[in-house]
């Protein structure tokens, strides 16, 4: 009996060794699962933060992406009310353009119609001065006969004042 209460003694020691054992384990692991608590809860901290700065980059981004389309809005109805404008005026020049080729053409027939009167002019004029060349020509002879008789008067004149004093 003393051998079974050794016996049983020992395997108690040999259990109360085991059970010191596993309660040192089972503080070993009770403060491994606080540590893992704590990082858990640090890391849902840091998760929570990162959503958080997530949310706000997104709203932000909305935000810019809304200011974004509203300046890309504001562009394109510049832009084409400039495209209207610049049509606007391509049709005004385009419409004086064809005025002012019309008004050229209009000169054009009158500078031939012009034209054709000047040759017709310098064709009449042409036969006048040939009227009038022939006339003066005819004039510078009576002129000369003129001159020719004066010549002639002047020296029976001398001859007559030298016969008179003489």
């Amino acid at each position: 009996l003393e051998a079974l209460v050794q016996g049983g003694s020992s395997n108690v020691e040999s259990l109360q060794g085991e059970i010191l054992s596993l309660k040192k384990s089972l503080s070993e692991a009770k403060d491994q699962l606080g540590g893992a608590r704590e990082r858990s809860l640090s890391l849902e901290r840091e998760l929570s933060e990162a959503r958080r700065q997530l949310d706000e980059a997104l709203r932000r981004i909305a935000e810019e992406e809304g200011k974004g389309a509203d300046a890309l809005r504001l562009a394109k109805d510049a832009l084409e009310a400039k495209v209207r404008d610049r049509d606007a005026e391509i049709a005004r020049l385009t419409g004086e353009l064809g005025d002012a080729e019309g008004r050229a053409a209009s000169l054009s027939r009158e500078l031939e119609a012009a034209s054709a009167r000047i040759r017709e002019l310098e064709g009449e004029m042409g036969s006048s001065l040939g009227d009038a060349d022939r006339a003066i020509a005819a004039l510078k002879d009576q002129v000369r006969q003129m001159e020719g008789s004066l010549g002639e008067e002047r020296a029976r004149c001398k001859e007559l004042e030298e016969e008179g004093q003489a």
